[in-house]
C-alpha cells in the first residue's frame, strides 16, 4: 500500500467518512455509488467522492445517482464508461429545495457510452467543470424539462432542476444532442464548451428561457450547430460555429444556428459563423426580436442570415458585420426588419409600427423618406401621413 493512500486513508478516519471519499481499489470504497452514499445521510452533507486511478467502471452498477450537494472529482484521464445504452451514466437528481449555491459539482471526468452521459433531474445550482461525455446512445448532457421531471411525493415543479452552469465541457459524438436542455428551465450557462459530431444538435434549448454562450465551439453536428426552439432571452457571445448539417440529405437547406417560430430576444454578439461544404445559411431565424451584432461570416452557399415570414423585429446591425469575400449578408422578408433600430427601407403603408416613435423608411413614388411612427399611423417629416 502506497504512502499515498495510507495518507489518505488516515485523513479520511480522522476526518470523519461525511468529507472525503476514494473511489478506487486503494481507496475508501469500489465504486463512485458506494463512495457517494458513504458521504452522510442527509443531501446537505456535502463532501468530496476522489476518483483513484485504480476505479474500475466495471464494478460499478449504473445509473449513478448522485442525490447530494457533494463533489466528484476526477483527473486528467479518469473514464466512466457504461456499456448499457438503455440507462443514464450518471443521474444527478438532488430531490430538496437547493435554492442557493453551493449544488453539487462534477470536476475532471470523461463518460463514455450509456443513454445519457448526464442526466440532470431535481435541484439548482450545478457545475460542471471540464466534464467530457462521449458516445452516449442519446444525449450528451440532458438537463431535464418541467414536464419530465418528476419530484416523487412533492408536487410537479417544486423543485424545478434550474441555473446550471458548463465550464469547459465537451459533448462529442452522442447519438442525439450534445446538450438537451428541456421545457421549463432557466438560467444554464455554458461557458468555453464545445460540441462536436454529435447526431442532432450541439445544443438543443427546448422553450425555456435566460440562457447564455460565452465562447466555444459547435462543429459538424448532425443538425445544427444551435437549436433554440420556443425560448425566450437568450444571449450567444464569441462562439465559433462551423459545417453543421451533416446528416441533412444532399437537397435539405443546412443551418448553423435555428431560431425558431415564437422564439423572443436571441441575441448574438462577436460570433464566428463557417460554412464549407453544402452549409447554406449560417443562421436561419423564425424568432421575434433577434439582434446580431459583430459577427463574421465566410463560406455559407446562401449567405449569412436568413430572416423568415414568421420573423419580427429582427436587429441585423448589418454595418457591425465583417463578411468575407464573395459572403452574402441575408434574406428573406420578415415582420419590421431593422437596421440600427430603424425599419428597413419598404412600403411602409404595408407595415404597422411596433411602438409610438418608432422609425422606418418608406420607399414611395417620391423616393425613400424617413418616416415616424404614431398614434398608428406613419408620417414623413414634413407632417404628411403615409
Amino acid at each position: 500500500m502506497s504512502n499515498i493512500t495510507n495518507a489518505l486513508r488516515r485523513f479520511v478516519d480522522e476526518s470523519g467518512p461525511t468529507l472525503v471519499r476514494a473511489a478506487g481499489e486503494a481507496g475508501t470504497d469500489e465504486t463512485i455509488q458506494a463512495a457517494h452514499d458513504a458521504l452522510g445521510d442527509h443531501w446537505r452533507d456535502g463532501g468530496i467522492v476522489l476518483v483513484l486511478p485504480s476505479y474500475d467502471p466495471e464494478r460499478e452498477e449504473f445509473p449513478i445517482r448522485w442525490a447530494k450537494t457533494a463533489t466528484l472529482r476526477g483527473g486528467n484521464h479518469t473514464v466512466i464508461e457504461n456499456a448499457d445504452d438503455s440507462v443514464p451514466t450518471l443521474v444527478v437528481d438532488v430531490d430538496a429545495p437547493v435554492n442557493r449555491p453551493p449544488g453539487p459539482n462534477f470536476n475532471d471526468v470523461t463518460i463514455r457510452g450509456g443513454k445519457h452521459g448526464v442526466e440532470k433531474r431535481g435541484g439548482r445550482y450545478t457545475m460542471f467543470r471540464d466534464v467530457t461525455v462521449k458516445d452516449a446512445a442519446e444525449d450528451g448532457f440532458h438537463v431535464a424539462g418541467a414536464r419530465e421531471y418528476d419530484a416523487g411525493e412533492n408536487p410537479p415543479n417544486e423543485f424545478a432542476p434550474n441555473t446550471h452552469r458548463f465550464y469547459g465541457c465537451v459533448a462529442e459524438e452522442n447519438g442525439r444532442d450534445g446538450w438537451y436542455v428541456g421545457e421549463g428551465i432557466h438560467g444554464v450557462t455554458l461557458a468555453s464548451s464545445n460540441a462536436y459530431f454529435n447526431g442532432r444538435d450541439g445544443v438543443n434549448w427546448r422553450q425555456n428561457y435566460a440562457g447564455h454562450v460565452e465562447g466555444g465551439s459547435f462543429e459538424q453536428n448532425g443538425r445544427n450547430g444551435l437549436r433554440f426552439d420556443r425560448v425566450q432571452a437568450l444571449e450567444v457571445e464569441n462562439a465559433y460555429v462551423e459545417k453543421n448539417g451533416q446528416a441533412a440529405d444532399d437537397d435539405s437547406m443546412t443551418i448553423g444556428i435555428l431560431v425558431g417560430e415564437h422564439s423572443r430576444g436571441v441575441s448574438f454578439s462577436d460570433c464566428y459563423f463557417q460554412g464549407g461544404g453544402d452549409v447554406s445559411w449560417g443562421i436561419y431565424n423564425q424568432g421575434r426580436g433577434t439582434s446580431l451584432r459583430n459577427c463574421y461570416a465566410r463560406g455559407h452557399t446562401n449567405g449569412f442570415v436568413y430572416n423568415a415570414e414568421a420573423a419580427e423585429d429582427t436587429e441585423w446591425a448589418r454595418a457591425s458585420h465583417t463578411l468575407a469575400d464573395g459572403e452574402r449578408f441575408g434574406g428573406g422578408d420578415g415582420k419590421r426588419t431593422r437596421d440600427h433600430g430603424v425599419v428597413v427601407p419598404q412600403d411602409l403603408s404595408t407595415v404597422t409600427g411596433q411602438f409610438d416613435g418608432d422609425r422606418g423608411v418608406h420607399l414611395g413614388s417620391d423616393g425613400p423618406v424617413f418616416c415616424l411612427w404614431y398614434d398608428g399611423v406613419w408620417y414623413r417629416p414634413d407632417g404628411r401621413p403615409v
